[in-house]
């Protein structure tokens, strides 16, 4: 991979290494924000959907006044080149041919299915695969195994999916659609 940079203005700067973007939504009151084009949104890895805390960690914040927890007393729970590392281990955790076999199913389904207008994408199962490979890192395993795929399904592609005008386009739609192409697939054993 290249050197990262940004450009502002006319202006090159040049990015540390490791380099990762976390782009926020809300999901109310879009006034002067507008969603993505599929294109831009195609280059996230992942689309998470947080939710609301539990009623402790609720409980917690108003107890602290939530303010109190601010940026500067953050930690960091792993280091730069930590995250150098990781990021070299990842592609070498193997992954067994039917496993990219199922994948590349599941991808191929959401191209032919007919609520789908826009189907998963080679960047997008690229995506699947190298995340697939983080998550069974984290588990602690190098090797992938079918409930990894399954596991990171939704968050890899469901925001990628572009549905028919007849289905809703609401990210419950898509998890929905998706979910049914996964279910339909059959898992390698």
């Amino acid at each position: 991979m290249g050197e990262q940079q940004v450009s502002l203005d006319g202006t090159t700067y040049p990015l540390q290494s490791p380099f990762i973007c976390i782009a926020t939504q809300n999901p109310l009151d879009f006034h002067g924000a507008y969603q993505l084009p599929e294109a831009q949104m195609d280059r996230f890895m992942a689309s998470l959907r947080l939710g609301y805390v539990s009623e402790e960690e609720e409980l917690e914040l108003l107890q602290i006044g939530g303010m109190e927890n601010d940026l500067q007393q953050l930690k960091a729970v792993v280091t730069s080149e930590d995250l150098s590392l990781l990021q070299k281990v990842v592609p070498t955790v193997r992954i067994d041919q039917s496993i990219l076999r199922y994948m590349m199913n599941v991808i191929r389904t959401t191209r032919n299915t007919a609520s789908i207008r826009l189907g998963i994408s080679t960047r997008g199962s690229l995506h699947w695969v190298a995340m697939a490979k983080a998550y069974a890192m984290l588990h602690g395993r190098d090797f992938v195994i079918p409930e990894d795929v399954c596991d990171i399904a939704l968050p890899v592609l469901s925001h990628r999916l572009i549905l028919n005008s007849k289905a809703s386009s609401e990210s419950a739609a898509k998890n929905s659609v998706l979910d049914e192409v996964i279910k339909n697939t059959a898992l390698p054993r």
